[in-house]
């Protein structure tokens, strides 16, 4: 008998990603698909329209969503679980609901705890607000945490075990591209990178302010920064690099497609992270350049402290000067190759879909025990 699961949240829409939740879902798809269970979609709808319009229709899309799932619910079989999305916020009546309505069927429910800021929202919020949280957690048969900071919260706050479940990098793009890396050898001239969307709240400025800060000290510096970027905000960003003299230092390359983009990460010593993004949860970005070899400075926001396993690669606040130093400490100590080979390991041990399927599978299982509180 194939085994079922009603899988519920965003997938984006007309074939584009919107963003990682998205992205996310559909790795975890792939994942529980390879498994062997058959998996019903339900789509959270986008709004659309605009003005008043709006509003008015997105309620009838949600009342809709409710409906298309409960028809799902109707349909399948007492064994099919039931797999949420969580995004919390404002949306969390709405996972309410899907929670309840799981269990009320008497189905397993999977409640996923995506992105960054769930405990933010839940220690800022109404009274109102904190019940349905707190109510969602409990009702949820297990609660799947993207990052070990939410194990925390959740043990904490609600006297409930979770099981960890962050993103991760396929296997297969892992030995295409990441087994090559580690050929870069110490040149005369430190390679930084960021890559990922270009906005505000990545401070992608403090990172164009460190290089400078680098180039200062007297070393030969390369800023590399790949990804889309609005017009405006590149103008800001364009003039900042002028502001500093690092026209010969800086390159603005787009979005790039994967295999030129690993190509980049070949040529890179250090990724810059200094992000202040409030919904800041695993970033892929640092996955997938630490399975390079890329050595991670990172801003203490999101999960990035948990990721990257060790305190010696984040910096406690965004101060330019501090990732500065910290970039020029590894190179004078002449002990970046140890510290790549050391982050490209936990990428490999810890955030591959080799490592995390397992969890993903035994969740849904409906006989096995699940084990909780895996540590990395």
């Amino acid at each position: 008998m194939i085994k079922k699961i009603i899988f519920c949240g965003p997938f984006g829409k007309g074939g584009r990603f919107v963003g990682g939740g998205e992205s996310g879902n559909l790795k975890t798809l792939k994942l529980l698909e390879s498994g062997g269970y058959e998996v019903k979609l339900v789509e959270k709808p986008y709004p659309k329209g605009r003005g008043l319009v709006k509003p008015v229709f997105y309620i009838f899309q949600v009342l809709g969503y409710i409906c298309r799932f409960i028809y799902a619910l109707v349909g399948s079989p007492k064994e099919c679980t039931i797999h949420i999305t969580g995004f919390y916020g404002h949306l969390i009546y709405l996972e309410w609901i899907f929670v309840s309505i799981g269990r009320l069927f008497s189905r397993k429910v999977i409640y996923e705890l995506r992105a960054g800021g769930a405990d933010d929202f839940y220690h800022v919020g109404s009274k109102l607000y904190r019940l349905f949280f707190k109510q969602t957690i409990l009702k949820a048969s297990i609660v799947l945490c993207q990052g070990k900071e939410y194990q925390a919260f959740v043990k904490a706050n609600f006297s409930k075990q979770s099981v960890y479940y962050p993103n991760y990098m396929e296997s297969q793009s892992f030995e295409q591209h990441a087994s090559k890396i580690l050929t870069v050898n110490k040149s005369d001239v430190i390679n930084l990178v960021y890559f990922g969307r270009l906005v505000s709240s990545k401070n992608v400025e403090d990172i164009i302010e460190i290089a400078s800060l680098v180039k200062e000290s007297g070393a030969e510096v390369k800023l590399c920064l790949i990804g889309p970027c609005k017009a405006d905000y590149q103008k800001i960003l364009e003039r900042k690099v002028e502001r500093l003299n690092l026209a010969d230092n800086v390159q603005f390359t787009g979005k790039q497609p994967s295999e030129k983009l690993f190509s980049m990460l070949e040529e890179s010593h250090f990724f810059i992270f200094p992000t202040k993004e409030k919904r800041e949860g695993h970033s892929n970005a640092l996955t997938e350049a630490m399975a390079c070899g890329v050595v991670p400075i990172v801003s203490d926001c999101g999960f990035n402290r948990s990721v990257v396993g060790s305190d010696e690669f984040v910096i406690d606040g965004i101060d330019s000067a501090s990732f500065a130093n910290k970039i020029l400490a590894v190179w004078h100590q002449e002990n970046w190759r140890e510290l790549s080979e050391m982050v490209r390991r936990r990428v490999e041990n810890n955030y591959l879909d080799t490592a995390v399927k397992d969890r993903l599978l035994l969740a849904h299982n409906n006989k096995a025990k699940v084990k909780i509180d895996h540590t990395v």
